[in-house]
């Protein structure tokens, strides 16, 4: 079994004209948001292999919390250009490329690419994963390249909303 985890970057910011979409940063909620959402994942224990996370700002701001509480070293974090604005094929298309070596991924990206694939590696996941969203898969495959449509069951997932307490 091959265990996957996908969150999607924390809220971000639409205020900063002139900004490029790569280069827009996490607004105030983001920047509560995913330090709550990164302390959850290491309660959860859920500490990858490798962490691969797209370049955008919105997603490098994301990452350096759940980098800093899951104490991922550096030579476990991959910033991939394939993430940024890839669909749920190219997702897939990724996973699948993935070295044998690891038992476990995480990747950190962007909608509708996450919310599409996890619907294809669980098709009863009908949501939408908002802003800092986590869903956790556990894959029903032994090699990364037989990942397929329905081989995926969710073991555990969340968002800000329900980590809260205000």
């Amino acid at each position: 079994m091959k265990r996957l985890t996908l969150m999607r970057h924390a809220k971000s910011s639409w205020s900063h004209e002139g900004f490029k979409d790569f280069d827009r940063p996490l607004n105030t909620r983001g920047f509560k948001d995913a330090p709550l959402v990164a302390q959850h994942l290491r309660q959860q224990d859920l500490a990858p292999d490798e962490l691969w996370c797209s370049p955008a700002n919105r997603a490098k701001q994301t990452s350096d919390f759940v980098i800093q509480e899951l104490a991922l070293p550096a030579k476990k974090v991959l910033f991939k250009n394939e993430i940024y604005e890839a669909g749920a094929l190219e997702l897939l298309h990724l996973v699948r490329q993935a070295p044998e070596s690891l038992e476990h991924i995480m990747l950190l990206g962007h909608n509708p690419g996450f919310s599409d694939l996890t619907c294809i590696l669980q098709p009863k996941h009908e949501s939408n994963l908002v802003t800092a969203a986590v869903v956790h898969l556990e894959l029903s495959i032994d090699q990364w390249k037989d990942v397929s449509k329905a081989c995926g069951h969710i073991a555990w997932a969340t968002c800000p909303k329900l980590l809260r307490e205000d």
